[in-house]
């Protein structure tokens, strides 16, 4: 189920059922929510109402949370297909972009254009938007932590939780 609590009182204000089983936190964008599902889905909630305002299945589950980059949401399944998704006020179109040969283990993050994903076979991608390589690194197995952003580059983490900090 999906609640939407009072923060005053911690009442529950509204209750709605879940659109799939969702394992990875929400993604706010545009005043909606967006997750991805184990059923296979990427949906929008609103979280006035907690109604499904779109949705687009993929090809596998999703497991982590998408990023976004204006107008467009990148979502990467367990199969290792990274899809470009394209949000109009009503509706979303999903496109891939990139089949890799390994599971994507973690959500993706969005930094300076590029589509980062974490695998289980330890190695972090950037993807640029059309899908092709920009760079890869080797971390321990599996990068399960979409990198952290930060000002001057990220932070990695590793399967073993090893922490590589990378400048720009």
């Amino acid at each position: 189920s999906l609640f939407r609590l009072s923060a005053t009182e911690g009442r529950i204000v509204r209750r709605s059922r879940t659109p799939g089983s969702i394992v990875a936190p929400w993604l706010p964008y545009r005043g909606l929510l967006v997750a991805g599902t184990a059923d296979s889905t990427v949906v929008a909630v609103d979280p006035i109402d907690l109604r499904a305002r779109w949705h687009v299945t993929l090809d596998a589950p999703v497991l982590g949370t998408p990023g976004a980059r204006g107008d467009t949401l990148y979502a990467a399944t367990r199969r290792g297909t990274v899809y470009r998704i394209a949000v109009d006020t009503a509706d979303a179109v999903a496109s891939p972009i990139a089949v890799l040969s390994w599971p994507v283990t973690s959500s993706v993050t969005v930094l300076d254009g590029l589509v980062l994903v974490g695998g289980a076979d330890g190695g972090l991608r950037a993807l640029r938007p059309d899908g092709s390589e920009a760079w890869r690194i080797q971390l321990r197995s599996p990068v399960e932590l979409g990198p952290l952003a930060l000002d001057d580059g990220m932070l990695a983490i590793g399967g073993d939780g090893d922490l590589h900090r990378y400048g720009r």
